[in-house]
């Protein structure tokens, strides 16, 4: 580490060999031991100075590099993560639908806007043909039907009250779609006016609903006339069903009340009757005049088989 210093002691004589010798070898043993004794306090008050902080915040650390760390121990514990809890096979589906292993799908939306079906009326099959509602001429009975056959004959169309005596007046059928009235005669000499009127209605239930209307109203009538007294009222009106047709119902009218003690017996009147076929009702007979109660029922009657037989166009099964 140190240099050997020249020994500045000149040559001895040979005399002076041996205690000089000694001497010079203890004066360099001497220098050893104080440069040996320097060097090492020099060293040390370095080390001294490097322990402390050096001025602006900075360390011995940044003269002499930084301090070498241990290196991990390779037994050191490692971390193993815990595993996530695993759902228990157990657990019960969901009640509405199970979804499958590539998980729910949903439906592409719809490009095209949502249409509204526009309502429409149930085209007619072969089952069930359309009914028709017009009234056409052929439908009415013929002159020679009713009576008097050579009277005056007029047609009305149009919606107009049932032919029925005032006290039993039940007004026009109103929800008829078509109606024709036909009165034949003129009356005079008392004799009876012939009469026939067919209303259509839009269908069946509408046409029985106007045929139990009417019936109501005339068997009121005839309950209030039978308990009026005879001196004040003396007709009475019988009204009894009819076989013919549907909801079939007869008004014979009793101008003497003759009928009031024996609903058998005879007197003078006249009769009318009123039947359904389908969705058309038609009331025929003979108005006025003084007639036989019992003539005057069985041709009205009579006239309204020939009538409802001419309805057959406006019933499902139709005139085949």
């Amino acid at each position: 580490m140190f240099e050997e210093l020249d020994d500045p002691t000149p040559d001895l004589r040979p005399e002076q060999t041996l205690p000089a010798v000694r001497a010079r070898g203890h004066r360099l043993r001497r220098r050893r031991q104080v440069a040996t004794a320097t060097g090492a306090g020099t060293a040390i008050a370095l080390v001294a100075a490097a322990a402390l902080t050096l001025p602006g915040g900075g360390t011995t650390e940044s003269l002499i590099g930084p301090a070498q760390r241990p290196a991990p121990s390779a037994t050191a514990p490692s971390v193993v993560p815990s595993p996530r809890p695993t759902p228990s096979r157990t657990t019960p589906a969901p009640a509405t639908s199970t979804p499958s292993s590539s998980g729910p799908s949903t439906p592409a939306p719809s490009t095209s806007a949502p249409s509204t079906p526009a309502p429409s009326t149930p085209a007619p099959t072969a089952s069930t043909p359309p009914v028709p509602t017009d009234l056409p001429q052929e439908v009415l009975l013929p002159a020679e039907a009713l009576r008097p056959p050579d009277g005056p004959r007029q047609v009305s169309e149009g919606t107009l009250p049932w032919r029925l005596p005032d006290a039993c007046s039940v007004g026009a059928p109103p929800a008829a779609v078509a109606m024709r009235t036909v009165q034949q005669g003129d009356g005079e000499f008392e004799a009876p006016v012939g009469v026939q009127q067919v209303a259509v209605h839009a269908d069946a239930a509408a046409a029985q609903a106007e045929a139990t209307r009417v019936a109501a109203a005339l068997q009121d009538c005839a309950q209030r006339a039978a308990s009026a007294p005879a001196a004040e009222t003396p007709t009475r009106y019988l009204v009894s069903p009819s076989a013919i047709g549907a909801d079939g119902i007869e008004l014979a009218v009793d101008y003497y009340g003759v009928t009031a003690d024996d609903p058998a017996a005879d007197g003078l009147g006249y009769a009318v009757v009123l039947v359904r076929r389908g969705t058309a009702l038609t009331l025929v007979g003979a108005v006025g005049g003084e007639g036989s109660i019992r003539a005057a029922r069985e041709e009205a009657a009579g006239q309204a088989q020939q009538a409802w037989e001419r309805l057959c166009r406006y019933q499902v099964d139709g005139c085949g």
